[in-house]
């Protein structure tokens, strides 16, 4: 059976496609004989009851730098469409939250995948907190005495901010860095790319800084390796991508 497909992503033109999980499942679609079409999700509409989008036709090959092709913009209800694949990357932010409820307008009869309220109700970083036994100890707070207690028990430590993404903001902190409140307040206070409290009231995410098991199911509370950059020997805080 033949499927016409839509694929909500980020710009496609901006992909490594050696890495991109989305491409791969946008080739195989193509070789099996499935119709596809790209909208990107600042595209979306809500005209009434009805969900559209300009999409176009798109056309993959595995070609680094020339590897897709794509039609005029139209603009489609997406309930015409048999399949919508939900594929940007975060930021988990007010953005991506609204596009899951307007998806969810659509499923189950246009087929979206994931389902787009459990997409919404899973975010990453708070689902990995039911298998403490495969990650390091992990404190969600924007409480300061809570995260002081964490740091005084587990000494150097890794913060990022929840809702961050791509290694942004990342930072190494050591028991007596004197940076350390000011990354609090950037964190849980002040709007940045990293951290923007207005839409996503993101809490602090301190991982303890020890070995992660090679079993662990998340990047996000890997601990950085003593020789990583840290703000003790330095004056200021170098990112460390984790």
């Amino acid at each position: 059976m033949k499927l016409n497909v839509a694929v909500q992503m980020d710009p496609i033109a901006r992909i490594n496609i050696r890495g991109d999980s989305t491409f791969a499942l946008l080739l195989e679609a193509q070789k099996r004989g499935h119709g596809l079409s790209y909208y990107t999700p600042d595209k979306l509409s809500l005209r009434g009851e009805e969900l559209v989008a300009p999409v176009q036709v798109l056309t993959v090959r595995d070609e680094a730098g020339d590897h897709f092709t794509l039609g005029e913009p139209k603009r489609e209800p997406l309930n015409a469409f048999d399949v919508v694949l939900l594929r940007q990357d975060p930021p988990f932010d007010l953005a991506y939250i609204t596009s899951t409820h307007f998806l969810e307008r659509i499923h189950p009869k246009t087929l979206v995948v994931n389902d787009p309220a459990s997409v919404r109700n899973a975010p990453e970083k708070i689902m990995v907190m039911n298998f403490p036994q495969l990650m390091p100890p992990t404190l969600i707070s924007r409480d300061l005495d809570e995260i002081n207690s964490f740091r005084d028990e587990h000494g150097a430590v890794v913060m990022k901010p929840l809702h961050g993404h791509g290694g942004a903001a990342v930072f190494r902190v050591m028991p007596q860095d004197m940076n350390f409140g000011s990354l609090f307040d950037m964190f849980s206070v002040t709007p940045s790319t990293a951290c923007r409290p207005r839409t996503t009231c993101a809490p602090t995410w301190c991982a303890a800084a020890r070995p992660t098991p090679p079993t662990s199911p998340t990047a996000n509370a890997r601990s950085v390796p003593p020789s990583a950059p840290s703000c003790a020997n330095s004056g200021s805080c170098s990112s460390a991508s984790t």
